[in-house]
């Protein structure tokens, strides 16, 4: 048996689990990993962090990342001894774990009050964010058969008119208000959003391999959002809103509340229905399908695989009638590999220019046509 020691960086308290973020990566069958999982029950709600545990090397080559460890983790005799514990003396790390006992019953206390309707509502908006992205994706024609992999159809939008273009909008100004939305929300709800979100790219089949250039920097600021780092879609957004400055529509602000009646309605029809349950009481059928940690994987490789740095690309950056994206550096052999089909399921196009600021422009026969204004 291989055994390495580890320091805890961080412990992070949950219902029914905890993480522990160690100094080091882990060799698990789905890769390395600096992080364990363990049962919150003794003796490992009692690992401090500063502590030092010894982890079975050989036994976590045959484990996932995402499995409970206790059974190849202990403490070292190092983690306390001669009136000091990491390098702190006695009453200094009696004040310290205080604080932290302290710090983890509000944690606790914080999740409990956070009911299974609470989840759903989260769950609900992010699902927001990802409709408007499935329509953009089939629109752009990268995929045959994209219609069998999506999961949110007709859910809210109940036709498929808009243009391209409308349909990147709506994404953008859904992530936009989603951003704002989860602000202040709790880092466990964050994690159950993260991963529908790797369950969702690993079931659409969408890869580093076949993904095109503009989709991957949506699909890496959907991950930065749910990181908390949401500061390049609210400038970029906010920026764009300042150019585009106008008196509101009267008759469009109705018709947007009157939309969002039914929504409110569905809300509260829910809260009754699911009353005080906990969240944690969240059915998996009630969640998007696919592999969250295949997902997770794919998309570190999407996020490698971008040649520019994602914070020079422009988000709302306006396209072409048609799809202005799609399918840069995309090996035909890696993407039939992919999706187990031939290269003919993509459609190769190329990159059309920005529309320009001002004046009334058509893209026509691969060329920009101007029509001077009346």
């Amino acid at each position: 048996m291989t055994y390495k020691n580890y320091k805890i960086k961080k412990k992070e308290i949950y219902l029914n689990y905890i993480k522990f973020e160690l100094d080091g990566d882990v060799g698990f069958s789905n890769g390395n990993h600096n992080f364990i999982f363990c049962t919150n029950e003794y003796p490992f709600k009692n690992y401090r962090v500063g502590e030092e545990i010894e982890v079975n090397l050989t036994n976590a080559k045959f484990m996932s990342s995402q499995n409970y460890h206790q059974g190849i983790i202990r403490q070292t005799s190092r983690s306390y001894s001669g009136g000091y514990y990491g390098g702190l003396q006695h009453e200094d790390y009696d004040l310290s774990r205080n604080e932290e006992e302290e710090e983890q019953k509000q944690q606790l206390l914080m999740q409990k009050q956070k009911t299974l309707h609470q989840v759903k509502l989260a769950l609900d908006s992010f699902y927001n964010v990802l409709e408007p992205l499935e329509e953009y994706v089939e629109k752009t024609g990268c995929y045959s058969n994209f219609r069998n992999r999506r999961q949110l159809y007709r859910r809210v939008i109940q036709d498929s008119e808009g243009t391209l273009e409308s349909d990147k909008n709506l994404f953008l100004t859904d992530l936009y208000i989603f951003s704002g939305a989860v602000e202040e929300e709790a880092d466990f709800i964050m994690e159950v959003l993260k991963e529908d979100f790797y369950r969702w790219i690993n079931h659409t089949g969408i890869t580093a391999e076949n993904c095109p250039k503009r989709l991957k920097h949506f699909l890496i600021e959907i991950n930065n959002v749910l990181e908390g780092n949401d500061e390049k879609i609210v400038r970029e957004t906010d920026e764009r809103d300042k150019v585009r400055a106008k008196k509101p529509d009267l008759g469009k602000l109705v018709e947007i509340f009157s939309g969002l009646q039914q929504p409110l309605n569905r809300n509260r029809d829910q809260r009754k229905e699911l009353g005080n349950r906990s969240w944690n009481e969240l059915d998996d059928k009630d969640r998007l399908k696919g592999d969250a940690d295949l997902g997770r994987e794919a998309f570190e490789r999407i996020e490698r695989s971008v040649s520019n740095s994602h914070g020079n690309f422009q988000l709302w950056q306006r396209m072409g009638e048609e799809d202005a994206t799609v399918m840069e550096g995309i090996e035909s052999s890696n993407s039939s590999a992919s999706l187990g089909q031939d290269n003919s399921q993509y459609q190769a196009v190329q990159e059309q220019p920005t529309q320009p600021p001002q004046g009334r422009w058509a893209w026509v026969n691969g060329g920009w046509l101007w029509t001077p204004s009346k």
